[in-house]
């Protein structure tokens, strides 16, 4: 009887592990952003996203936050899967955009019969805020998750998810050997690019790739911190969460902002058909060793909270005091 409630225990203990990893990566999934930007006027995957809440109760504005590096054109576009409700509502009427109106005034976002099309300007001095150091920005734009539509009923437009202070990981919860992962879009996998823009890994609606790893170094003296795990182009700004077990749920660790490099020499040789001798050529091709750059999370939230301040001020016809 004992060995049998034991058997029996250990497969309720599974059994709600196993939803609880479930709901973690539908969660993750859903506070995880495709951004494209225009190139020669079709969109081409650039990077990923996240959003922090906006604890601003009188603003309507979501909080992105990328790499800077990201974030090197006037508009970039984020890519958020429609509810199937909503697509379907739309798809019924051969309807490619919808359009609302907010405190910034009035919005048109695009739809692709999949995704809803959000513009994102990005305008220094004005929604758009980088750190004067790390690789590290954040941009205020509207991306409603729901609506309000003339018969006053609500609409549910995407399930994207903001993260809350309550799972921004303190300082003293990262530690060298934590299991991690990191989610993002690297190469164009999981977008309508596909894999370096073939249709391997090709998905309509945006699909993020996990990619599972450990810390493997930080210091109280750095601002950055390593994972050991591989990231490519398309992985920059991808979020970084602890994997959830008994003892703490899966937090929000860090962003990635790149790789580090070794060097690999390869040598040739050519003719001088001056001189008539041969010359070594030797050129240097950086390899990515595994070892991915992060921000961690204490350093984005204050900084973007900081930003929060100084867009609020300027908002309210104050001078900015952050930028």
């Amino acid at each position: 009887m004992r060995k049998i409630l034991a058997v029996l225990l250990l497969s309720i203990a599974s059994i709600a592990a196993t939803a609880q990893m479930r709901d973690f990566y539908k969660t993750t999934v859903n506070a995880t952003i495709l951004l494209y930007k225009k190139a020669n006027g079709h969109l081409k995957s650039h990077g990923t996203a996240f959003i922090l809440y906006n604890y601003n109760p009188g603003s309507d504005e979501s909080i992105l936050v990328t790499c800077e590096h990201v974030t090197h054109h006037d508009t970039l576009i984020a890519a958020i899967p429609a509810t199937d409700s909503l697509k379907n509502a739309l798809i019924s009427k051969n309807q490619h955009s919808l359009t609302y109106t907010s405190n910034g005034g009035r919005q048109t976002v695009g739809f692709d019969g999949v995704n809803l099309l959000f513009n994102i300007l990005v305008k220094p001095g004005e929604n758009y805020y980088k750190h004067p150091r790390l690789d590290l920005a954040t941009i205020f734009c509207n991306l409603p998750t729901v609506l309000v539509n003339k018969t006053n009923t609500a609409v549910q437009l995407t399930d994207m998810k903001t993260l809350p202070k309550s799972v921004i990981s303190e300082r003293n919860e990262m530690y060298a050997g934590q299991e991690i992962t990191f989610i993002g879009f690297p190469s164009g996998i999981g977008t309508q690019n596909g894999f370096f823009g073939s249709n391997m890994y090709r998905d309509a609606k945006a699909n993020p790739l996990f990619r599972k790893g450990i810390v493997s170094w930080t210091s109280e003296n750095a601002e950055l911190f390593l994972v050991d795990g591989f990231s490519y182009g398309g992985n920059s700004g991808s979020p970084i969460f602890s994997v959830p077990n008994s003892e703490s749920p899966g937090k929000f660790l860090g962003m990635v902002i790149g790789h580090l490099n070794d060097e690999f020499e390869l040598t040739s040789f050519s003719m001088d058909t001056l001189k008539k001798q041969p010359v070594q050529n030797i050129t240097s091709i950086p390899i990515n060793n595994g070892l991915a750059q992060c921000i961690p999370s204490y350093i984005i939230y204050d900084f973007a909270m900081e930003a929060a301040k100084s867009r609020e001020m300027r908002t309210a016809g104050k001078k900015i005091a952050y930028q």
